[in-house]
């Protein structure tokens, strides 16, 4: 085979100022064999080996980037409409329960949310922050996403 277009022959040939360097020779490609793309590839695999990072890491921050970036971007465009609604919501309920029109066990809406009849403020901001501890390169990854979807908007 004549090579990529014929560029063999014509570096063969010193037509480009190259003195027979050919592809494929030990000068374009390290003494393995492998192209600058596949050392690179090697590279970084032994950088995140080294480093415990996985594929399955990287799917995992990458997914809660791109869901932040939707919802920073969300945030931007329609967080007054959000705001509105929401605080319209709470103080309705909240009507409804003081004229006695439904019944609120909030009981089960704190179990729902996952905080028990016992616990404190500060229990449940240590549980927060614990998580987080243990999840810092999702939080920073999705503070990330979020911020860049929010300047997009």
């Amino acid at each position: 085979m004549a090579g990529l277009f014929g560029i063999d022959n014509l570096l063969e040939r010193n037509h480009l100022g190259f003195a027979g360097l050919k592809f494929g020779s030990s000068d374009v490609h390290n003494s393995a064999g492998m192209g600058w793309i596949d050392q690179f590839k090697t590279r970084l695999d032994s950088g995140l080996t080294s480093l415990n990072i996985t594929t399955e890491l990287i799917v995992e921050l990458v997914s809660v980037m791109g869901v932040c970036f939707f919802l920073g971007f969300l945030f931007k465009k329609y967080s007054r409409v959000v705001l509105a609604a929401l605080i319209i919501f709470i103080l309705g309920v909240f009507a409804l329960e003081s004229f006695n029109l439904v019944l609120i066990q909030w009981f089960h809406v704190k179990s729902l949310i996952g905080i028990n009849g016992s616990t404190t403020i500060g229990a449940l901001f240590d549980t927060y922050v614990l998580w987080i501890k243990a999840h810092l390169l999702a939080v920073i990854s999705g503070f990330f996403g979020f911020f860049m979807g929010y300047r997009v908007a």
